[in-house]
């Protein structure tokens, strides 16, 4: 699977419809609930691991929920040793561009509720998640040269995978 992960506004949707488009690949968002469990995040592996063709994903619930369960609901579901199991034989690819770039547009699309207050710890909690989790690429859509060095990385990867 190829695993797109940043924070709402991170540019993670144009992304993914742009690698969907280049390598006529399907793509599945993870959808946000309040009642994930341990064993909703195993079955969403189940089901992209099942998938016949590589398969992007617009977040992976036991990744981002790390992230976004504390912060917004108060508590999570996933472990950082099910974020480790998600990413692994995976490729991971963690949209981050400079914070004043996410802030500056944030407000001019709609974002789930309780982010906008909390933007910054998101950010930061993304940046410290990342750091564990070593990305195959860490994506900035404003740098011109990211999109075509993705595409050489991932034309690799999908050769290996």
């Amino acid at each position: 699977m190829i695993i797109v992960e940043g924070i709402d506004n991170s540019g993670k949707s144009s992304l993914i419809n742009q690698l969907s488009e280049h390598f006529k690949l399907p793509y599945a968002h993870a959808h946000r609930s309040t009642a994930l469990t341990q064993d909703s995040i195993h079955r969403w592996q189940n089901w992209a691991s099942a998938c016949p063709k590589t398969l992007i994903l617009d977040r992976h619930p036991a990744i981002s929920d790390l992230v976004y369960g504390p912060i917004i609901r108060g508590g999570t579901a996933s472990t950082p040793e099910l974020a480790q199991s998600a990413r692994r034989n995976n490729f991971l690819v963690f949209c981050c561009p400079s914070f004043q770039t996410i802030l500056a547009t944030y407000e001019d699309r709609e974002q789930m509720e309780g982010t906008h207050q909390n933007l910054k710890k998101l950010y930061e909690a993304y940046q410290d998640l990342m750091l564990e989790l070593e990305p195959d690429y860490v994506y900035d859509f404003t740098n011109p040269r990211a999109y075509p060095a993705l595409i050489r990385n991932l034309q690799s990867a999908l050769g290996r995978m």
